[in-house]
């Protein structure tokens, strides 16, 4: 059980470093969230992201699909 555990952790933290390597470096506003629609990043799909201080994206989430992006003034969804 514990090995299992443990397993399943190295394995959920070892995806999540390769989400954050491979974030975009892409200007938009200090501390906002919002959508991206584009054909540069995402295989061209959509992706919610999260703005740093420096105004530099930090984070993002991929979305499936083309100009599916939306934001309902309190969070972006796909």
């Amino acid at each position: 059980m514990t090995f299992t555990s443990l397993t399943t952790a190295i394995i959920s933290a070892t995806m999540m470093a390769g989400v954050v390597l491979s974030v975009p470096k892409l200007h938009c506003s200090p501390g906002l969230l919002g959508c991206w629609s584009g054909d540069t990043y995402n295989n061209g799909n959509d992706f919610v992201y999260t703005c740093g201080p420096d105004g530099i994206m930090n984070s993002w989430f991929p979305c499936s699909c083309k100009n599916c992006c939306h934001y309902n003034g309190s969070s972006p969804f796909c």
